[in-house]
C-alpha cells in the first residue's frame, strides 16, 4: 500500500509526452542523419509533419489491404526522412504525427510499424505556420 502511494504521488499527474508508449529510442530527426550509421537498423520514434502523402495499391492484388503508404517526415528545420507504413491508415499532408519503426540508412527511410496522429491546439498550429513563413 506504502509503495503504491509512493508512486502515484511520485506521478503528479505530469501529462506525458505524445506517443510515450511506442517503443524504440526516440531521437530527433537531424540526429538521425548526422548519425546515420549508429541507427541503422534501429528501433527508433520520431515526430513531425507529413509531406507528400501516397498511398500505393498493390498491383497484382489491386486491394487497399496490401497497400503501402509513403510519405516524408519533416521536423520544423526542414529536414526529413522518408516513411513507409504498409496498409491504409488515414494519414493527411501536415498531420503532426508521431512514430516507431526501423531505420533504414541505405534508403534514408523508416520502416513504420506504429503511427500516431497528435492533434494540436490552435496556439500550436501558428505557431508552425509561423515557423514556416519565416523559412
Amino acid at each position: 500500500m506504502l509503495t503504491l502511494t509512493a508512486v502515484l504521488i511520485g506521478c503528479g499527474g505530469k501529462e506525458l509526452p505524445p506517443g510515450h508508449d511506442i517503443a524504440g529510442i526516440r531521437a530527433p530527426i537531424h540526429k538521425i542523419l548526422l548519425s546515420p550509421l549508429a541507427y541503422d537498423g534501429a528501433i527508433v520514434v520520431v515526430e513531425g509533419i507529413v509531406k507528400h502523402p501516397e498511398q500505393e495499391i498493390d498491383e497484382e492484388t489491386q486491394k487497399s489491404k496490401e497497400s503501402k503508404i509513403s510519405f516524408k517526415l519533416y521536423d520544423l528545420s526542414g529536414l526529413y526522412i522518408n516513411v513507409t507504413l504498409q496498409g491504409p491508415f488515414p494519414v493527411e499532408e501536415n498531420s503532426f504525427v508521431v512514430l516507431g519503426g526501423i531505420y533504414r540508412r541505405a534508403s534514408n527511410e523508416i520502416e513504420a510499424h506504429t503511427v500516431r496522429i497528435v492533434s494540436m491546439g490552435e496556439e500550436m498550429e501558428k505557431m508552425l505556420e509561423k515557423k514556416r513563413k519565416s523559412r
